[in-house]
């Protein structure tokens, strides 16, 4: 199975071997179904892109609905129908091809490529494909006449009376070997001899009477309003008309009465004389279609007419039923005031009136209780004989115990709580039950306080995160006054800086420090950026040392609220 843009091929159908539909033809067949749809098509493959041809609407005529490039390969789409399947019988295959090659030739069209796989059998009837294709080049009336009979030969047998297509190329046309096909006997008949040198006159037909009896548009454009058979009964009724009219009928000739045969005249003139006779020919266009007139509906206009069609006729129906509905309530309604006008005519003569016959049930009385007797009395009966039963036994005293399968007695079936139907009638008569959706049942009460519930536990949560968020918050900030209150309530504490270049640092140690500092000279004291806590209130003489600067003296005078900056630069 090959892709073909939207189609997909499953089978290569075999070229025309013979003919000349098989010398120089570069086009190749095959069947294809469309992926989208579902529906199969012929895909046939080109030589070079050509546009859609433009045929002659007619029912023997498969059109070409699309065309498409796949890469380099050009191709033109034959939708088939769904029960479409290649042709088989012969004399029907003839024709529906026969019928399509004269709708072609009148129109000055050639086919130019009939084979048995441009031909295909459906309802009922054969229509051919491939039309309006370019073939070949030098394609003519006579070489498509020439390939139907081959193709025909190649299903089994070539009717008789079509052998002159391929013996006499060119001797009869599409129309005439049509009526010829159509006019033939099913059987050949028997020359019957002739008594005494004479035969008896027989009343001749009027010309060109085989075909109109056959019931076969020469044509073959259908004629008919479903286009596959053409009307059998208005073709002999116009012939009788005729002949009550007075027309003349042609009678056999004397050379014809004394030889007791008559010569076969020439098709062509039972056909011209046909023409006269036959009634307008043209394509049936429904008045839902939307194709443009002249011109082969597309497969999505062709369903939508179907769909509307369709709708039409179902509102016909209703309303047809609608009409025999009311009829009939009409004659009931009529019935029942005849009937009851004879009652009452009856009834004042003082003829008894019976009463009215009522078949397998008795009507109760008013008062709503059973008549006595009227009742259907049950009667018990054995299943075994009196030989195989057991004796009856005495009733026990008390409460009687009962087997299991035993005889219960008769019981009272439990009776069955069964939900009531609505039943709607439509207007053709049919009933459908009609469904309601079902009621949601109520909430218990203790389910509906369960969202409040939910949305109170909700509230509470938010209420304690908010409250520990808030207490926390308090915290952090007592926490942060007691400390900058500590650090102001210091007073030895002092905050050192150090400038002149960037990441040094300094340390520094002591010189000389004021009475109950419990510092020794050369004690350190810390690292400078940074804050250095000293023991007690007065003047420090500290020493300064940093890397890769001289060694330098600061006096400093506890306490001290400023920060003291350590210029390395001086």
């Amino acid at each position: 199975m090959k892709p073909i843009g939207p189609y997909v091929a499953v089978q290569a159908l075999p070229p025309p071997v013979t003919g000349a539909a098989a010398a120089s033809s570069l086009i190749r067949t095959l069947r294809a179904t469309d992926r989208l749809t579902g529906i199969p098509v012929l895909l046939h493959l080109l030589p070079h892109a050509q546009s859609l041809p433009e045929l002659p609407v007619s029912p023997h005529l498969l059109p070409v609905v699309d065309s498409g490039m796949d890469g380099e390969q050009a191709y033109l789409v034959t939708e088939l129908p769904l029960q479409a399947h290649p042709a088989r019988d012969p004399l029907l295959t003839a024709r529906g091809a026969l019928a399509a090659l004269s709708t072609l030739h009148g129109q000055g069209l050639s086919h130019g490529g009939i084979s048995a796989a441009q031909l295909w059998n459906h309802d009922g009837g054969v229509a051919l494909a491939g039309a309006g294709l370019l073939w070949r080049q030098d394609a003519t009336p006579q070489a498509d006449l020439s390939d139907l009979a081959l193709a025909l030969q190649d299903m089994g047998a070539l009717p008789e009376v079509l052998r002159p297509l391929r013996d006499h190329p060119g001797s009869l046309s599409a129309r005439e070997a049509l009526v010829l096909l159509d006019g033939a006997p099913p059987s050949a008949e028997t020359p019957q001899p002739a008594s005494d040198g004479a035969t008896e006159p027989t009343p001749s037909k009027p010309p060109g009477l085989e075909a109109r009896g056959s019931g076969v548009d020469p044509a073959g454009t259908g004629g008919g309003e479903d286009g596959s058979a053409t009307p059998h009964v208005r073709v002999v009724a116009r012939y009788q008309r005729q002949e009550a009219s007075g027309a003349t009928t042609m009678a056999p000739s004397s050379s014809e009465e004394t030889s007791g045969t008559s010569m076969p005249e020439k098709p062509g003139g039972d056909v011209r004389r046909q023409e006269g006779d036959a009634p307008p020919t043209g394509p049936r266009v429904s008045p839902f279609s939307n194709a443009p007139a002249g011109q082969p509906e597309t497969p999505q206009e062709r369903r939508k007419r179907q769909n509307d069609e369709r709708r039409e006729q179902a509102m016909l129906d209703s309303q047809a039923a609608a009409r025999r509905k009311a009829a009939r309530l009409k004659a009931q309604k009529e019935e029942e005031e005849r009937e009851a006008a004879s009652a009452a005519e009856q009834a004042a003569r003082g003829v008894p009136v019976p009463e009215p016959f009522q078949m397998g049930f008795v009507a109760a009385p008013e008062d709503g209780e059973a008549r006595p007797g009227n009742d259907p009395q049950a009667r018990q009966i054995e299943r075994l004989p009196a030989s195989l039963r057991r004796p009856a036994e005495a009733p026990l005293q008390g409460t009687v115990q009962r087997l299991p399968g035993g005889d219960a007695g008769p019981t009272r079936s439990p009776s069955r709580n069964l939900t009531p139907i609505r039943i709607g009638w439509d207007e053709d008569d049919s009933w459908r039950v009609v469904r309601t959706a079902p009621k949601a049942r109520p909430a218990p009460p203790l389910l509906r306080w369960v969202p409040l519930a939910l949305a109170l536990i909700v509230l509470l949560v938010l209420a304690l995160v908010w409250a520990l968020g808030a207490a926390r918050t308090s915290a952090i900030t007592a926490g942060t006054a007691s400390a900058v209150s500590g650090s102001k309530s210091s007073p030895g504490a002092v905050t050192f800086t150090v400038r002149g270049a960037a990441g040094v640092t300094a340390r520094l140690s002591v010189v000389s420090a004021p009475d109950g500092a419990n510092l020794s000279a050369d004690q350190n004291l810390g690292v400078v950026p940074g804050q250095i806590r000293f023991p007690v209130a007065g003047t420090y003489r500290l020493k300064v040392l940093a890397r890769g600067y001289r060694p330098a003296t600061l006096d400093l005078t506890v306490p001290r609220t400023q920060p003291v900056t350590i210029d390395l630069g001086n």
